[in-house]
């Protein structure tokens, strides 16, 4: 086995500990915004938003990792945008920081 197989092996590993790590921590805020939420109805709807969002970005990674002909249908038909590179991590991007 070669040098550059194991860095190669080891950076995808990161990437996809990243790609579990990061909806993990977004569903963390989304949970925290409902904690203390106290009696404003719109960080309490931004906290479930969150939420559902962190739940179907898992989703779709653990898609990505152990593929599900069905299910992987189902996101294609309901959520195109996770399919689009540019698209995907700019709205990610933006829907993090807005939150924080």
């Amino acid at each position: 086995m070669s040098e550059d197989s194991i860095v190669v092996k080891v950076a995808k590993a990161f990437v996809v500990l990243c790609n579990f790590g990061f909806p993990t921590f977004l569903a963390a805020c989304g949970a925290l915004a409902l904690k203390e939420t106290g009696n404003d109805p719109q960080v309490a709807f931004m906290g479930i938003y969150v939420f559902i969002f962190a739940t179907v970005l898992f989703l779709f990674e653990a898609l990505q990792v152990l593929p599900f002909p069905s299910l992987d249908f189902m996101y294609k038909k309901n959520f195109g945008f996770l399919y689009g590179k540019l698209f995907f991590n700019s709205t990610t991007f933006l829907l993090t920081f807005y939150i924080t």
